[in-house]
């Protein structure tokens, strides 16, 4: 049994599993949002009060931990840990106080990891795809063909970045629509290049923002979505146009009574709706998967 913790820059992650052929038996698994790069992610700092968060996330998982008296522990911390200027304050602290050795893995490793977690959740007849992760300090992408990854990347654009970077108001202007969009044209130009080399046609949305659109077209919208796996799911295209332009436009409050809406993406999911709009125009890409394996699942493979 082993136990993987994912220092998020939005959320921490918990997951305690049995692995056996790349099958995963969960044990336990649990999200919290620490909000990490809260105040201070666009700066490159980790702000006082999103350390308390984290050592009380932590001190949590700790305990969890400690009732399955699992030895083999393995903890990453991605965008807002390895960019902070402060960051290794908080890798020493961490270590002090919980005796949790973290790694800070570069964005190239967190796609590679992502990758893994993603074509495990995949059935084998689909082999070439566009990965997406959308995490709160970068965004990852993965560009697949024939079942093996031909280019990944890491992009310091995840959504609470662009949020604090932009200072996005609520409900979002059409202004400022454009300008994300502007900005988008620009940091994404390689992916754009490597879409035109390879024209995938599927993209695949790894976890955390993805997750929610399912949850919205089965809970508000009461809609079924087309079950791939056991762990993913595909959305047909004229779900997503309908449950993006929803989110993209409404208020914070609109959002917050959605059954489907889970309380800590209200603010973060509007950029990322606008990112996956973007992304699926601009490389032509027809069909929407959604992997349930991410980063930690591929940590977990990968060990």
């Amino acid at each position: 049994m082993k136990a993987i913790i994912d220092l998020g820059t939005n959320t921490f992650h918990l997951l305690i599993a049995d692995v056996s052929d790349s099958s995963i038996t969960v044990m336990e698994k649990l999200q919290i949002p620490v909000m990490l790069g809260r105040g201070g992610v666009h700066q490159n700092k980790l702000a006082d009060d999103a350390v308390l968060r984290a050592f009380a996330a932590l001190a949590e998982f700790k305990l969890i931990i400690h009732k399955y008296k699992i030895e083999e522990i393995t903890v990453v911390g991605t965008a807002a840990i390895r960019d902070a200027l402060n960051g290794s304050a908080f890798i020493n602290e961490v270590n002090a106080r919980f005796g949790f050795n973290i790694k800070a893995i570069s964005g190239q490793d967190e796609a590679m990891y992502i990758f893994n977690g993603v074509s495990a959740a995949l059935s084998k007849e689909i082999q070439s795809y566009l990965v997406m992760d959308i995490g709160g300090g970068s965004v990852e992408f993965i560009l697949v063909q024939n079942g093996q990854p031909q280019w990944m990347q890491s992009f310091r654009a995840g959504a609470s970045r662009l949020i604090q970077q932009f200072h996005i108001s609520v409900p979002i202007s059409k202004d400022e629509i454009q300008t994300l969009e502007q900005y988008f044209s620009e940091m994404f130009e390689p992916l754009m290049q490597i879409c035109r080399v390879y024209r995938p046609n599927i993209l695949v949305g790894s976890a955390g923002s993805f997750e929610t659109v399912i949850d919205i077209i089965l809970k508000d919208f009461e809609e079924l979505v087309v079950p791939l796996t056991p762990n993913a799911d595909e959305v047909h295209q004229e779900q997503f146009i309908k449950c993006s332009e929803m989110l993209i436009h409404s208020t914070a409050n609109q959002r917050h009574q959605m059954k489907g809406m889970a309380s800590f993406r209200v603010d973060m999911i509007v950029v990322a709706m606008l990112m996956t709009r973007w992304v699926m125009k601009q490389c032509n890409l027809q069909r929407l998967i959604v992997s349930q394996y991410a980063l930690k699942e591929g940590l977990l493979i990968s060990q």
